[in-house]
């Protein structure tokens, strides 16, 4: 069965971040490879001086604990506040510009991890900031990006309700949620896809 069609209009409110000097991976590789060359330079000094070459092993031991776990429970950067996202079936807009959806091309919406979700690497965890989350588009000719921040699951909700509004006013929505190809946030198999666009009567 079918659900009835929302007569409502939700609007979805965030955050606007610009992430382009985040940097993902803060891991020393230098530093790595040296701790683990003074290492074995330790351990074939322990034949000529047992005493240098264990301190030096030592030494370097405790430089990989430290170049490894310093991220432990490190928080995400979130990137640049920019402004404010507001969500409509009918507008969008950025900070203080306003896009009506009808010149509205190409919507592509990349839902992410809500704030302070553990994501758990080799041997430590990072608490995500919420800000991965993006939405992109064209309107007249120009290509628009931008990054927002989700930090509930009632966001994510409005978010929902957003697009499925989009979708029957037949504006078809390329969305992704965790990195997954998705419909209305649900993974769906090929047929199940194609009654979904029969559903909203999207091409």
């Amino acid at each position: 069965m079918l659900k009835h069609r929302i007569s409502y209009q939700m609007i979805f409110k965030s955050h606007i971040y610009n992430r382009q000097e985040v940097v993902e991976d803060t891991t020393n590789w230098p530093l790595l490879f040296l701790t683990i060359l003074t290492g074995m330079l330790g351990y074939l000094l322990l034949d000529v001086n047992e005493i240098l070459g264990s301190l030096i092993m030592a030494l370097s031991m405790a430089g990989m604990f430290v170049n490894t776990y310093k991220d432990w429970g490190k928080k995400e950067e979130e990137g640049k506040y920019e402004g404010e996202i507001i969500l409509t079936s009918d507008q969008f807009t950025f900070n203080k510009e306003t896009i009506n959806v009808s010149d509205v091309n190409d919507l592509k919406i990349m839902i992410g991890y809500l704030k302070g979700h553990k994501h758990y690497h080799h041997y430590v965890y990072t608490v995500d900031s919420g800000t991965r989350s993006s939405i992109e588009f064209y309107s007249n000719g120009i290509k628009k990006q931008y990054n927002f921040q989700l930090f509930s699951s009632k966001q994510v909700s409005d978010l929902k309700t957003v697009l499925e509004q989009l979708y029957t006013k037949r504006i078809f929505v390329k969305e992704f949620y965790l990195g997954e190809r998705t419909y209305l946030l649900e993974n769906l198999s090929y047929e199940e896809i194609q009654e979904f666009k029969k559903k909203y009567e999207l091409r």
